[in-house]
Formats: C-alpha cells, structure tokens, sequence
C-alpha cells in the first residue's frame, strides 16, 4: 500500500509494477525510465510509485514522474516552488500562491 502524503485525497490503491506499465512498450521506453530515475535518484532516496498509466517519485512528497508514455517516448515530469524558464518544457501547470509543474518529453537517455 502507497504512504498518502495528504489524508483523504483522491488516490487510486491498485498497484502495478514497472514491467506491467512497459509490458506493450518498445523497450527503449523503458531505458529512458531508468536513466530518468537515475537521474531522479541524484535528489536522494524516493519510493517508486507505480499505477496503470504513470509512475511518480516520492520522498516526503510526490515531486517528480512519468505522467504519460507517448509513441515517442515519455513525458517526464515534476514540482518545484519557483518559476523557471526553459523552451523544453511542453507544459506548466502553476497553483498559486507558488508552485508550479513542469511537463517535458523525454524521447533519449541523454
């Protein structure tokens, strides 16, 4: 079972593993997965987090995931509480008073 950060927020309590959600992927999805996890991992420890259709990252919050699995590779995703700008970013999501989500595409491991 999933720790909730937050008591009665909106969850799902089916749990899936990494293979499941890559099972009908092409196998370099799953590569850009894990070297975005490393890279995830430089933060500090994270429990993994894994539902049908995405994965997020957590260490006393969620702060970083894969919200979508495209034919092209991964959007890579997560939460900071200052705005920053960058032409990479396909999406940002800001809930006032200061946070903001960032959506990206991930489509190599570089």
């Amino acid at each position: 079972m999933r720790a909730e950060v937050i008591r009665n927020i909106w969850h799902s309590c089916t749990s899936f593993t990494v293979e499941e959600l890559f099972k009908k992927e092409p196998p370099a999805h799953k590569k850009l997965y894990r070297a975005f996890l490393k890279l995830v991992r430089k933060c500090g420890p994270v429990k993994v987090n894994v539902n049908k259709s995405r994965i997020s990252f957590q260490a006393r919050v969620r702060f970083a995931g894969i919200p979508r699995v495209t034919k092209d590779g991964l959007v890579g995703a997560f939460w900071l509480k200052h705005r920053i700008e960058s032409p990479r970013f396909i999406r940002v999501e800001i809930l006032p008073p200061n946070n903001y989500f960032y959506q990206f595409r991930i489509t190599s491991e570089e």
